[in-house]
């Protein structure tokens, strides 16, 4: 197997990917459904001889990498001072960010995060999240509100 960077293949409603090979861009289309949940990267050899890795994303949306400061609070059980964040990726549906300052965050609690894209109109968002995960100093959260700044979000990620 290669020692090249895996293949990052988007996988959406179809469930179907074509995969490209990076030797002599071969495309093979393939039903990604039968590894959801079992494989995300797999081995692939292509007829040309070669082999490459393809990493499956099952995510509903694009997701960008980013690097944003901003702060977020806790709001229950009682709601906490702005602690300092760094947005990590966005997508249309929710972001990960790295606590800067420590704080005690569970899976399931609503916190408040604000932050300014770095677009051209400089949008500053303050919205409340829902918190999908938590490992070590990272939060994975989904947007519970976001409909003011849907728009804005659409066109960030689309640059």
């Amino acid at each position: 197997m290669s020692s090249m960077e895996p293949i990052t293949v988007h996988i959406l409603k179809n469930e179907f990917v074509m995969i490209c090979c990076p030797f002599c861009n071969l495309k093979k289309r393939m039903a990604a459904n039968k590894f959801k949940g079992k494989k995300h990267r797999i081995g692939v050899r292509c007829k040309c001889g070669e082999r490459f890795q393809v990493q499956f994303n099952y995510r509903k949306s694009y997701r960008k990498n980013v690097t944003i400061a901003g702060e977020f609070r806790t709001l229950l059980p009682t709601a906490s001072a702005g602690k300092m964040m760094q947005v990590c990726d966005l997508s249309r549906y929710g972001l990960r960010i790295k606590m800067v300052d420590p704080a005690v965050v569970h899976r399931g609690d609503e916190i408040l995060v604000k932050f300014i894209l770095d677009d051209s109109k400089r949008t500053s968002i303050s919205t409340k999240v829902a918190v999908r995960f938590v490992k070590d100093e990272f939060l994975g959260c989904e947007f519970t509100e976001l409909s003011h700044y849907e728009k804005a979000l659409g066109f960030f990620l689309m640059t």
